[in-house]
This record gives structure tokens, C-alpha cells and sequence, in this order.
């Protein structure tokens, strides 16, 4: 394998005997390597192959800035979630729900936790779904010896679910959560205000109003993505 990018030390953009371009990891085999040299492949712990430019991009960047503990997490979440529903998954969920399992323990560790008004009808209408959520945070807790709360293993299917109900315009309500909405628009302002005018545009558009819940979800990953283009 030769490398045509390196990402860091322990991930490679790499050329295989087709030309194709490929992106391996595995801990250090970047390391005092330059451009245009060899990767043993026995050296390589995972490989990807993602078939759209820009998916293959936005993986790059994902992967600069994530622990390649959080990159194996999250790799391993989706086979599992690829033998139990049957089905091929788009390459877009590797890196939404690889930054997003990121982005939860982060979160978690910073001590903001996020209640998912959803999780109830998540539990109802999407049941295999919402039982790969379960099994991966039984997974992280067995990794990283922190359990996060259930209403993430919910948040690993909110983004279906969040598509479907903005299409099909479904309305519900929630409870307050006052004091949640006024840290997090403390904490991320710029954030904030980015997801305020993704709430106006989404209501003139779709006649959808995003719920305190949604808005706070978003807000959370909104400045994810700023302070990632920041580095």
C-alpha cells in the first residue's frame, strides 16, 4: 500500500495495486513515513473503502479528529448494524454515526447530557433500531467503562426518525427543559444562533417546528462541526 495522504500518525489515504484510494488506520503507521512510501498491510488494523468523493472527504476530516478507539466503536457498531437489519448501509452513516458516538462520550464526559423527548416513540416505532442503540451502549460502557444514558441509544436512530417525522409534518409535545436550553445557549451561542435560523428556514419550508429537544440536538453537533473546521 502507498501512501498518497497521510491524515496523522495512525491513519493514511492509501493507493491500492488499482489505484484506488483507500483509507487505513492502524496505531502509528504513519509514523517518520512521508508520502509515496510503503504501508505493510500487516500493520493495518482497518481498512475503508468509500465509493463517493465526497463522503470519502468528509471521512478525512472525521478522522483527523477522532481517537482511533472511537473509529473502531464506531466501525464495529455499524456491522453489527449491518447483520441485523440485512441491509447495506450508506456510506454517510460512517461518519455521522462514528462523530456522533464521538460526540456522546465527549459530551457525556463534559458532563451535558440531553433528553430525548423521541425515545419512547423510537422504542415503539423503530424496535430493531433502538436495540442496536442498547447494545451500543452496552458496548461503550464495556470499552470505555462509561455508560451513557438510554436516551442515546435512542439518538443513534434520531436522525431516521427526525426525516420521517418532518416529512410526514407529525407534531408532538415535550416537556420543559428550561435550564438545558440555557446552558447550551450559554455554553455554544454561535451554534445557537446558526440552529435558530435552521429552525426558521425548516418552518418556512416544511411548515415543521423543531421542538426544544431537536434544536438542543443540533446545537450540540452544529458546534462539533465549527470547532472541527477551526483546527
Amino acid at each position: 500500500m502507498k501512501i498518497f495522504k497521510i491524515l496523522n500518525n495512525n491513519v493514511a489515504v492509501v493507493l491500492d495495486e488499482h489505484g484506488a484510494e483507500k483509507i487505513v488506520m492502524g496505531k502509528g503507521i504513519c509514523f517518520k513515513k512521508k508520502t509515496g512510501e510503503e504501508i505493510c498491510p500487516e500493520d493495518v488494523d482497518k481498512v475503508f473503502s468509500l465509493a463517493e468523493e465526497e463522503v470519502s472527504s468528509k471521512f478525512q476530516v472525521l478522522v483527523q479528529d477522532i481517537p482511533m478507539e472511537h473509529m473502531a466503536l464506531g466501525e464495529e457498531i455499524i456491522t453489527e448494524a449491518k447483520m441485523r437489519l440485512g441491509k447495506r448501509l450508506n456510506d454517510m452513516v460512517y461518519i455521522s454515526l462514528i462523530d456522533h458516538v464521538h460526540t456522546s462520550i465527549v459530551r457525556f464526559l463534559e458532563g451535558v447530557t440531553v433528553k430525548n423527548a423521541l425515545l419512547w416513540d423510537i422504542r415503539r416505532f423503530y424496535k430493531e433500531e433502538y436495540q442496536i442503540g442498547v447494545w451500543s451502549l452496552d458496548l461503550i460502557e464495556e470499552k470505555f467503562k462509561v455508560r451513557l444514558p438510554e436516551d442515546e441509544a435512542g439518538f443513534i436512530t434520531h436522525l431516521k426518525f427526525f426525516a420521517k417525522r418532518l416529512v410526514e409534518r407529525n407534531i408532538y409535545t415535550e416537556d420543559d427543559n428550561d435550564d438545558l436550553w440555557e446552558v447550551i445557549r450559554g455554553k455554544y451561542p454561535g451554534a445557537f444562533g446558526c440552529v435558530e435560523k435552521i429552525t426558521q428556514f425548516i418552518g418556512k419550508k416544511y411548515e415543521y417546528g423543531l421542538s426544544k429537544e431537536e434544536q438542543l440536538y443540533l446545537t450540540i453537533h452544529v458546534e462539533r462541526v465549527v470547532n472541527k473546521t477551526k483546527q
